[in-house]
């Protein structure tokens, strides 16, 4: 990953410790990849207007920009989630992640080297999949749980403020929720399969892009994350969820939801508007 052994070796030069690596590597990378994401769709779909074919349809009720207030109070909890939530709670996971068996020194060339390539491969695609069925399945209990109304308007309400969801929103949460719904979920398939820190954050890569992909509002054609609507999740999806507040309580897939009955309200609600994405099965 981006410069990882670099801020590795400058960190143990000034006395901190591979513990310390992990949070500040871990979070500030994520951090700096999440703004640049939320940059780009600022630019060329916010403010450009590029892809506007490929928005999602919204009422016009849900179209109306956000006061600066509520943007000032979501860019402060973001930041304090992503600067200071992250970098503590990846510090706590170390042993569990150290005990797993996660290698902190291991760069993608050295696996490379060390590793046929028909063999790499396999693995690393192995180990991202249990990432995300074990992301998917954590994440949508989690989700489903803080629906609940003896917990919802103090935890998951303020993720909803925002009905028409957009990128920047994507970690806008409480931090009880940003680590119970979002850092723990991350973290459960390294935990299983003690897979080298540098596919953990080349996990947190893709976690992130799916996340504000999912927030945006576009259902871009190119987007790997939903591809195949008939197992995957989308921004549709999502997008129905926030304005509804019901159903669709997954994330890279649609499993639990369609083996819950919880995909019934989208699909109910896309047969009633008579509306039919391009990225819906």
């Amino acid at each position: 990953m981006l410069y990882m052994q670099e801020v590795r070796l400058f960190l143990q030069e000034r006395g901190y410790t591979e513990q310390d690596f992990s949070a500040l590597y871990g979070s500030y990378y994520g951090f700096l990849w999440y703004s640049f994401l939320n940059l780009l769709l600022y630019v060329f779909c916010y403010k450009l207007d590029f892809f506007a074919d490929q928005k999602i349809p919204r009422p016009e009720r849900l179209s109306k920009p956000y006061p600066t207030k509520q943007v000032a109070k979501m860019w402060g909890l973001v930041l304090f989630n992503l600067t200071v939530v992250s970098p503590i709670i990846t510090w706590l996971s170390y042993p569990i992640f150290k005990n797993a068996g996660v290698d902190y020194e291991a760069t993608f060339s050295s696996l490379y080297a060390t590793t046929p390539l028909l063999e790499l491969i396999p693995k690393v695609i192995f180990w991202l999949l249990v990432d995300m069925i074990a992301e998917d399945t954590a994440f949508y209990w989690c989700h489903r749980a803080i629906h609940h109304r003896s917990v919802y308007k103090y935890v998951h309400k303020i993720h909803h403020e925002f009905k028409a969801v957009n990128g920047f929103a994507a970690v806008y949460a409480h931090p009880l929720e940003f680590v119970v719904g979002n850092l723990v979920p991350l973290t459960i398939g390294t935990s299983l399969t003690g897979q080298p820190f540098c596919v953990f954050m080349l996990w947190t890569t893709i976690r992130l892009w799916e996340t504000v992909d999912t927030h945006s509002g576009y259902e871009f054609k190119w987007s790997p994350f939903h591809l195949f609507p008939a197992v995957q999740g989308g921004p549709s999806r999502h997008d129905f969820h926030h304005s509804q507040n019901t159903g669709s309580y997954g994330t890279f897939f649609t499993f639990w939801d369609w083996i819950c009955g919880t995909d019934k309200p989208f699909q109910d609600y896309v047969a009633r508007q008579g509306w039919k994405s391009s990225r819906t099965d």
